[in-house]
């Protein structure tokens, strides 16, 4: 003004680029987006992750969390996407890690997955039911497959304890759906095997999801995992039970040439 003795600045939130002004009115008001200090020459424009509201707005505000901005000099930030995160002062969007979800815009912080559901993707806005013969815990990225000797029907478990034991007489391995019924020859003796046994040596069985072998009979031989006893060949035999093999057969005893003919002529008799 005239007779100054010192320059004094502008207003915050106004602006002068030239010499010369000579009161409070040659300063004009800031743009909407830039910022301007007190005493500025031109506006700052804010940096991405703020903004200013106002054209008579001095200072640039910081995006407020679940909304970012990634340009500079900007008015206004937008809504973060769904399926992902923006905290305050937010550049860009982050998207939700596996595990984690978010199903709405305007979100601050990821969701993670419940029990019984999982997601193995980056930026999902929504989890997958734990899949059959598996389960998720809490946050879960991929499926736990059921331990061995367990198996689970159903989809949507979220714990080992969701995975029932496999019977006797069954077996299941790691991430079994149902269990599996021994074979002939084969058996499970109690619950929670993971694989059936075959049948020793001596002992057979032929029927499917038992849980004990049998004893060879006499007059046959079992050979390890044997479904039926096979008879002891001709001119051999076998008195005893548990036979493992041929070799197990004794040969029959001796016939004289003068007991045949008896046999023969009492016959005729």
């Amino acid at each position: 003004a005239e007779g100054s003795s010192a320059h004094r600045l502008g207003d915050a939130g106004s602006v002068r680029s030239t010499v010369g002004a000579t009161g409070p009115h040659d300063c004009a008001a800031g743009p909407s987006g830039p910022a301007c200090p007190t005493g500025a020459v031109n506006p700052d424009p804010c940096e991405p992750g703020a903004y200013t509201g106002s054209a008579s707005q001095p200072i640039c505000d910081a995006c407020a969390a679940g909304t970012f901005q990634n340009a500079s000099g900007m008015s206004a930030c937008v809504d973060c996407p769904a399926g992902s995160s923006c905290l305050a002062r937010a550049s860009a969007p982050t998207e939700c890690s596996p595990g984690a979800y978010a199903s709405t815009r305007g979100l601050s912080v990821c969701a993670s997955c419940t029990a019984g559901t999982y997601q193995s993707l980056r930026g999902a806005t929504v989890c997958a039911e734990c899949v059959a013969g598996s389960y998720c815990e809490e946050g879960s990225s991929a499926p736990t497959a059921c331990d061995s000797g367990s198996f689970r029907s159903s989809t949507g478990g979220a714990s080992q304890s969701d995975c029932a034991q496999c019977p006797a007489g069954s077996a299941c391995p790691q991430g079994a759906v149902s269990p599996t019924v021994c074979a002939p020859g084969t058996i499970a003796s109690s619950g929670g095997m993971s694989s059936c046994t075959r049948c020793a040596a001596g002992t057979y069985q032929e029927l499917d999801g038992s849980t004990a072998c049998v004893a060879c009979p006499a007059g046959s031989h079992c050979a390890e995992g044997s479904r039926a006893h096979i008879l002891c060949d001709a001119g051999s035999f076998r008195s005893t039970v548990g036979a493992t093999g041929p070799h197990d057969c004794a040969a029959g005893p001796a016939v004289s040439y003068n007991t045949l003919r008896a046999h023969a002529t009492d016959s005729k008799r």
